[in-house]
């Protein structure tokens, strides 16, 4: 690793109540000035619709805000129009056209105020890294420089393989959302204007459409997402780009560096939706990394910001998901499967399971599978600690090769193509890479949903004839992995992905085909490492460095997070319950506490019986006075209803109920 830049620290002094005019609204900021730097700094904004009082900046980024602000910048944290303690109603989210130029206001509009240089920077992870997106490819005056961090290019590419995340979207963050617009701004200004913004939020809450609705009822790439994706090779400004193979957009990630024609970088861990000194399996030294990106772009500061690798990626070892078992390598260009001149791996399924293409040269496969909606409650990415698989690979059709020779490396973007017959119009395709150990263990590795009736793209409906054999590509999530010596590779194929995949209504089967003249194939972009595993280079990341901020907010006390699978053998059906809560300290108030409780549940031969049910409750104690929110959401293919209660001091305020 690059030499870490020359670390400076100061006291802050903290700028509530910011207002920044954009367009016929205004919007509210908070600054953070690092004292004794002199009166013109580099700003650094961070805008986003997590509430810039309370959520997330104390409950999540406080010590990545004042890491750089004590190093020698104004960082604003901004509420988006219609959020948080900004005026204006939010009626749509990742509406990432209208947040573009709402970006491109508030950046102009600091490069005008005389406390900045007039040379902004964005960063973000997620809602807010996408709007560093959106606002640089609008080309702002005064944009220099970004650092997106698990982020999508927005658009229809939310909708993962064209069903809705009934779990992640209707289940977590569409009912956080909608306590976190129900709620009054923590930080209350003496005119009373906090008051007067909650309930223009309260009232576009009564008057407008829940975005989880909106989200079913565009199931398809029609005129509602027009305009919400990015297009990213507007970029011209310098990107640095962070993901994590566990997280929701590490595909997107390197597309959007591809694109960009500017001074770019990324690092790609083997993490989940957090920030990279705070992974799991591995943790590095990363918010120096940052400071020297923006320190470069923003200050002319000589430093080692351009001498990185393009791409710097995480290789998982022994088996996948097991800390500190994975080098750091680099790489200039990210390889794909269907890219020519890309070294690759082809795997054909044979009766005798996974072979290489040349040794399928007699026999067929001709399979039925009948469709068990119970598979995917242990294959999940994103839960805290991975599971073994073999609970939904006995569920599944599944195909695996020998124990390997030698290790076998997968790294890129592979792919699954398959010859199946459909009972039903439009079935859920899944597909999961899974690495075998020599103990059977097994570990999800990589994966791809899609279904079928987008097989041809997501803007029009072309579903199968029941009966009649398709094709089907699945491009896998990017990764790498390391199949070691001794350890099988296994493909498994179902028609459901459980809790996160929201099922078609019907029960079907799919009839798998695979012969030598037109074999169902796995193909991984990488090679065999033969006698033993060998790099041409591995890098060092380094540590965390806690000695002056720790990696997590000093202002939360979190509760005991859980994640519990279960399967009811009577009726055979599963149901998976997780919980997580929070307390979160505040400068300005007492406190705001969160917690949330989500349960999923579906029988294994009925999809129409999968629903997702979450209770969301936030509370914000400011001195005397207490506002509570209350929410229950129960998402399902044919009814889904939101119920949001607000009380003030319990009295109830606000009470709706929305049914779809």
């Amino acid at each position: 690793m690059a030499s870490k830049p020359e670390l400076r620290h100061s006291e802050l002094k903290v700028h509530n109540n910011l207002r920044i005019p954009v367009g016929q609204e205004t919007v509210s900021a908070t600054r953070y000035e690092p004292v004794g730097y002199g009166d013109e700094l580099p700003a650094l904004l961070l805008y986003y619709p997590y509430r810039k009082d309370d959520y997330l900046t104390y409950g999540a980024y406080a010590p990545t805000i004042e890491f750089l602000a004590m190093n020698g910048y104004n960082v604003i944290t901004a509420d988006l129009v219609g959020t948080g303690a900004s005026s204006g109603r939010k009626e749509r989210p990742f509406d990432s056209s209208t947040e573009g130029r709402e970006g491109k206001a508030i950046v102009e509009w600091l490069a005008d105020q005389e406390w900045t240089t007039g040379r902004i920077g964005m960063f973000g992870k997620s809602y807010p890294g996408m709007t560093c997106l959106s606002t640089a490819a609008a080309r702002p005056d005064g944009l220099e420089a970004i650092a997106p961090m698990y982020t999508s290019t927005g658009g229809f590419n939310e909708r993962h393989g064209g069903l809705l995340d009934a779990w992640g979207r209707g289940g977590h963050w569409n009912p956080q959302m909608q306590a976190l617009q129900a709620l009054p701004s923590s930080n209350r200004d003496d005119d009373g204007r906090w008051e007067e913004v909650w309930k223009e939020h309260l009232q576009e809450r009564l008057e407008g459409t829940p975005w989880l609705f909106q989200a079913l009822d565009h199931e398809y790439e029609d005129e509602y997402w027009k305009g919400t994706g990015i297009d990213v090779s507007r970029i011209e400004v310098p990107t640095f780009a962070v993901s994590g193979w566990r997280d929701i957009a590490p595909r997107d990630t390197l597309d959007y560096v591809s694109k960009i024609d500017a001074p770019k970088r990324a690092i790609l861990g083997p993490w989940r939706h957090t920030l990279p000194h705070r992974g799991r399996e591995t943790a590095i030294e990363f918010r120096p990394q940052l400071l020297e990106w923006f320190d470069y772009f923003l200050k002319n500061e000589e430093n080692d910001a351009l001498s990185h690798p393009t791409i710097t990626f995480w290789t998982e070892r022994d088996g996948g998901g097991k800390i500190d078992r994975g080098v750091w390598r680099a790489t200039e260009t990210w390889p794909k499967a269907t890219d020519d001149n890309v070294d690759a791996l082809t795997f054909a399924v044979t009766p005798s399971g996974l072979q290489h293409t040349d040794e399928f040269t007699s026999g067929s496969v001709e399979i039925e599978y009948e469709h068990d909606h119970t598979v995917g409650m242990y294959s999940q990415d994103e839960f805290a600690v991975p599971a073994d698989t073999n609970g939904d690979d006995v569920r599944s059709l599944c195909f695996e090769t020998d124990s390997l020779d030698d290790a076998v490396e997968l790294t890129g973007n592979g792919t699954v193509d398959l010859r199946l017959m459909s009972s039903i119009p439009d079935p859920l395709v899944s597909v999961r890479i899974v690495d075998v150990s020599p103990n059977g263990d097994a570990m999800l590795i990589t994966h791809r949903r899609l279904r079928a009736s987008h097989r041809f793209g997501h803007d029009s409906r072309q579903e199968v004839t029941p009966g009649e054999e398709f094709d089907i590509q699945l491009y896998l999530k990017p990764k790498s992995h390391v199949f070691e010596e001794g350890h099988k590779i296994r493909l498994a194929i179902s028609g459901a992905h459980f809790p996160v995949a929201l099922p078609t209504r019907k029960q079907g089967t799919f009839r798998l085909h695979s012969d030598p003249k037109r074999p169902s194939l796995l193909t991984l972009p990488g090679r065999v490492h033969e006698s033993k595993v060998a790099f041409d280079e591995t890098l060092d990341m380094g540590q965390p460095d806690t000695s002056v901020l720790p990696v997590d907010s000093q202002y939360v006390t979190p509760e005991r997070s859980m994640w519990e699978t279960t399967r009811e053998h009577i009726n055979d059906t599963a149901s998976v319950h997780t919980y997580s809560g929070k307390k979160v300290e505040l400068p300005h108030a007492e406190s705001m506490t969160f917690n949330q409780d989500i349960r999923a549940s579906v029988e294994a031969n009925d999809p129409s019986s999968m629903f997702v049910y979450s209770e969301t409750e936030m509370t914000i104690s400011h001195r005397n006075q207490r506002a509570h929110a209350w929410v229950t959401c129960r998402t399902s293919r044919d009814s889904t209803q939101i119920s949001t209660t607000v009380t003030l001091d319990e009295q109830t305020v606000f009470e709706e109920t929305w049914t779809r």
